[in-house]
């Protein structure tokens, strides 16, 4: 890390930039540093499993001359565009996955999934459902979730601190890269940060490379997703040390 130059940073959203239980302060500091960043012409993306919601904050925070430069992976990679383009996320752009309404039909026949409450649905979102953590009763609950969720092909489930993502198997927070591919840029130009790197989080792609920090949980890789703030140090604290 130390011996490499790097011409961008992919940034996770929520317990990484942003933190609702953190204080201002840092939050404002946070961006002013990003803000920084991009005056001197460094890429800036940011992969997070909001949607239209990240856009919003993010347009009270960095600079509108930078509208245009900054891009958004929404849902976990489903869906990018650039922070200026609010056309994105399109939700019409495709059907909802016929994985998603097989997923429910299943969840409708066990007694402690039928009752839960699903974002997505109502909207027809075709990129994610979201379960947000307290809406659990039991981990009883939680297992049956994830095992049946499990069971049907074509989709996968990623985690948050607040919430458990279900997303089509394509969807992936490292699609991001992609935009750049075209205009001369690789994932090697770029370094990661997130907070929720261990096995089924939803950074834990995104941070499964040798050029990744983590401001929170690390993966069980040896060789990726380094946490190297300083004892104590976790989410926004961390991100304004690294």
């Amino acid at each position: 890390l130390a011996g490499k130059t790097f011409r961008g940073v992919i940034f996770d959203y929520d317990g990484t930039l942003y933190n609702k239980h953190g204080g201002e302060a840092e939050g404002i500091a946070v961006f002013e540093r990003l803000n920084q960043l991009l005056s001197r012409g460094i890429k800036i993306g940011i992969a997070t499993g909001r949607g239209k919601s990240v856009r919003s904050e993010l347009k009270k925070v960095i600079s509108e001359d930078f509208w245009q430069e900054v891009v958004i992976a929404y849902y976990n990679g489903g869906c990018i565009g650039l922070l200026g383009d609010d056309r994105q996320p399109d939700k019409e752009a495709a059907p909802v996955p016929e994985a998603f309404d097989e997923l429910k039909r299943r969840m409708d026949l066990v007694s402690e999934l039928s009752l839960l409450e699903i974002d997505g649905i109502a909207d027809k979102n075709p990129f994610q459902w979201t379960i947000f953590m307290d809406t659990y009763q039991s981990a009883s609950q939680r297992r049956k979730l994830f095992s049946l969720c499990g069971s049907v092909s074509g989709i996968k489930t990623v985690q948050s601190s607040h919430s458990v993502d279900i997303i089509p198997e394509t969807s992936s927070k490292i699609n991001i890269f992609g935009y750049w591919s075209g205009l001369g840029y690789t994932r090697d130009d770029f370094i990661v940060m997130g907070d929720a790197g261990q096995f089924g989080g939803n950074d834990y792609e995104l941070l499964n490379c040798p050029c990744a920090l983590s401001v929170d949980r690390v993966s069980e890789q040896m060789d990726a997703c380094w946490n190297f703030a300083k004892p104590g140090m976790r989410n926004l604290e961390a991100t304004l040390y690294y």
